[in-house]
């Protein structure tokens, strides 16, 4: 063992690019590991972490309807028409803004103005650190969730300012909260008085109040012991106390939020396939390193090594560059996390650094060098290549069989039995179909390769004039093993950089999609009658439209999509091309094409679905050809409020200056547009941000499997090439043919990978259509 460890260290310093090369491949492999691994299952703890609903959230909720002619909700009402059956506490939920920990940059925030030391106790709030609320302190105090205090570099004591309404208010932090409960929402909890004096400033109605009644956007109940939900909900009907207002049930909700899902599944795909890829990388290189090592081979089998000794140093050398290359891995996931936890910022994905990190940095770069070394050792058995030159060389007809074609059986019958399930279930079944596509990609390059050599080698036979190196080449790539193995590699390298590429484009699509959905400039939210006149009427105001848009449509009782309501026909507001040509009426409803796949329904047919908790039956419409998953239906038909006021100004500073003074004379929350889709940025810039490292990545790998190819090439067929010499090719000669083989190799590779990327982007649609959304046009 001594001599076989000497022997690796000489080797490697006679030899140092390969052993290089595959420290390299194994860190790049084990850092999309520990990715792969822990960033899906810190998107699910932050999704599923939580307490029980019922053990924080109020039963009910109680808004206003836009029909409503006042905008204002008083607790005092809701506890006096609940009585003894329930418990209230009015909330004023609104947007606003922070500065950033280092740069500055303004960071949105989510905060909910309560009675602050009632909220502790509505809420069962559960803290990490805890000040001390008095009468002095409590209107300029605040409780901050974890996240975003970790995200500020807050603690007990500091102090945060924000932009509310317009105005900047500081508040000293007093109470850190667990991320559990409310603060799932929220991301701040204020006390309602420092929002109620900017209100009774801008607004003559509240300002004429008494000093202890304060208005609200909407109220919490909870039920008393042993109340039905539905008994109290039949009772507070016949009271006329919810004339103007909306009911909706908050307990026992099912989240229906299909981004706990399609999260982790958008990260592990791309990670698995750049771990196949890696794979290939490994195995490739470490046939290069061995046939670099041949003489010393030799000498240890002249000393008397069998082909067992030989295999241990193999696995000995693999496992000394896996450790390498794993605590390498280690160190570059380190800054790694530090980054992510700055692209998932608003998703408070925490992600971390540690000893678990570390055992699966090294225990999978052990178990990968293991494997390939291993797939390396038969794949050298099965071919023979050093033994013999004739084993190189592989006929297609006598070897290309239908056994080469064995796996399209389970591909087939997986892709059969995935039409019996619903849509939903789909996307494990497309997953696992894509990769057994990408492992029967593997086992016919080749072959399509030869196939496609021995066309050329036909056609150019009948035009030799000029053509002599042309002919060489295609020859050479029907007949030599190392060629099409080259272009194997060549064709999974293009294939998944393609596929890798074309999603992040797909994802792009998405986005602009859902933002490109809007014209509007500015949304103010719950907008009175009265205000929503002065906006029709002043100067610079293009459009007016009033809509519902959140992502409240249930189908199959767990996959939402985003559901759209509007009062009329707003070019202006909405892009005519994203738009449905007519707006829905009655039980009709049209859908988007991704989502109108989802559950494979066509225009006529009859659809059933779950608006705002009710189930409803619509009839199909229209189908818009879009690729986000929109839903559009009737709000007087579903009985729910157009709770957003859009408006689109005619682009000058001043008109848009009128707009918000006027939403902030009548104290209403105004978001403008960036605003508004802030929360559709959070959750997919970074997905994208993700996908476009792992491109990096595979361009990484695409450069080592190139230079590994060569390199194989010219060893694996010196033989070849000196025969051809001695029969009068010159040096330039032999590099000229050698580049064109390698030439006709990237044509073929190319177009090889432009039909399988093909086939990958479409099953990959197949997994977004089961979420409703239409990837690729």
């Amino acid at each position: 063992m001594r001599i076989f460890g000497k022997h690796i260290f000489r080797s490697i310093g006679k030899h140092p690019l390969q052993p290089l090369m595959i420290v390299l491949i194994v860190t790049l492999c084990v850092a999309t590991i520990i990715l792969s691994v822990t960033l899906p299952i810190n998107i699910y703890r932050n999704e599923e972490e939580g307490i029980p609903l019922d053990e924080w959230s109020s039963d009910f909720l109680v808004s206003m309807k836009s029909s409503s002619g006042s905008r204002l909700l008083f607790e005092d009402d809701a506890k006096e028409a609940v009585g003894d059956l329930a418990d209230t506490i009015g909330e004023f939920s609104l947007t606003g803004f922070t500065s950033g920990p280092e740069d500055g940059s303004r960071l949105q925030t989510r905060i909910g103005a309560f009675d602050i030391v009632r909220a502790d106790s509505f809420f069962e709030i559960r803290y990490s650190e805890y000040g001390k609320f008095t009468n002095n302190n409590i209107d300029r105090s605040a409780i901050v969730g974890e996240s975003f205090a970790n995200e500020l570099g807050l603690s007990i004591g500091d102090t945060v300012t924000v932009n509310v309404l317009g105005e900047e208010i500081s508040y000293t932090v007093q109470a850190i909260a667990k991320n559990t409960g409310i603060f799932k929402t929220k991301e701040m909890v204020v006390d309602v008085s420092s929002i109620r004096r900017i209100l009774s400033e801008r607004s003559a109605v509240i300002a004429s109040l008494s000093s202890h009644i304060s208005p609200y956007t909407r109220i919490h109940i909870k039920l008393c012991h042993g109340i039905s939900p539905d008994a109290f909900k039949a009772n507070m009907e016949m009271s006329g106390y919810l004339s103007d207002k909306n009911l909706t049930t908050t307990a026992d909700v099912v989240n229906s939020n299909h981004y706990s899902v399609i999260l982790p599944v958008t990260v592990l795909i791309p990670g698995i396939l750049l771990i196949i890829v890696s794979a290939m990388m490994m195995v490739s290189t470490l046939e290069l390193l061995q046939k670099k090592r041949r003489t010393d081979i030799a000498l240890f089998r002249t000393a008397g090594a069998d082909p067992r000794q030989l295999n241990r140093l193999r696995y000995l050398e693999s496992l000394l560059y896996g450790g390498v290359g794993g605590a390498l891995g280690c160190l570059i996931f380190a800054p790694v996390s530090k980054w992510l936890n700055e692209v998932y910022e608003f998703k408070h994905v925490r992600m971390s650094f540690g000893i678990e990190e570390v055992i699966i940095g090294l225990g999978s770069a052990l178990l990968f060098t293991s494997v390939c070394t291993l797939l390396h050792i038969r794949k050298q058995r099965d071919t023979s290549l050093s033994e013999d030159l004739e084993s190189e060389i592989l006929d297609t007809d006598r070897h290309f069989t239908l056994k080469k074609l064995a796996l399209l059986i389970p591909i087939a019958a997986i892709a059969a039995i995935s039409r019996i399930f619903l849509p939903i279930y789909r996307y494990p079944f497309a997953t696992l179909v894509l990769l057994l596509v990408i492992v029967q990609i593997y086992i016919i390059a080749p072959y399509v390769i030869g196939g496609l050599a021995r066309l050329s080698s036909f056609l150019i036979d009948k035009r030799r004039r000029g053509l002599g190196k042309l002919i060489l080449a295609s020859r050479s790539c029907c007949n030599s093993y190392p060629l099409r193995h080259a272009g194997r590699i060549m064709t999974m390298l293009l294939t998944v950089f393609v596929s890798l590429f074309s999603v992040i484009g797909a994802v792009n699509e998405q986005m602009e999609s859902y933002v490109g959905f809007a014209r509007f400039e500015y949304v103010g939210m719950y907008v009175d009658g009265e205000t929503r006149e002065r906006l029709e009427k002043m100067d610079g105001v293009a459009d007016v439209t009033s809509c519902m848009i959140s992502r409240n449509v249930v189908f199959f009782g767990e996959k939402s999509v985003t559901g759209i309501a509007v009062e009329d026909y707003s070019p202006l507001c909405f892009s005519d091309t994203i738009y449905p040509e007519t707006v829905p009426t009655g039980n009709q409803i049209i859908l988007s094409r991704g989502v109108a796949n989802m559950i494979d329904a066509d225009i006529g047919d009859t659809v059933v679905c779950t608006v705002s908790e009710v189930e409803h039956t619509f009839v199909l419409s229209e189908i818009v050809y879009v690729h986000a998953d929109f839903a559009y239906y009737d709000a007087d038909y579903v009985d729910i409020a157009l709770d957003m006021t859009c408006v689109r100004t005619d682009g000058t500073a001043e008109a848009a200056e009128r707009v918000i003074a006027l939403f902030d004379e009548r104290g209403i929350q105004c978001l403008e547009k960036d605003e508004f889709f802030a929360e559709t940025h959070e959750k997919v810039d970074p997905q994208l941000t993700v996908f476009s490292a792992m491109l990096g990545i595979m361009i990484l790998m695409t450069v080592i499997g190139v230079l590994n190819i060569l390199g194989e090439q010219r060893m694996a067929r010196e033989r070849e090439f000196e025969v051809i010499r001695q029969n009068g090719m010159t040096g330039k000669g032999v590099f000229a043919l050698q580049a064109t083989e390698i030439l006709y190799l990237l044509v073929s590779a190319m177009a090889m990978a432009a039909v399988f990327s093909l086939l990958l982007t479409a099953l990959i649609n197949v997994v977004a259509t089961s979420f409703g959304m239409s990837m690729y046009a």
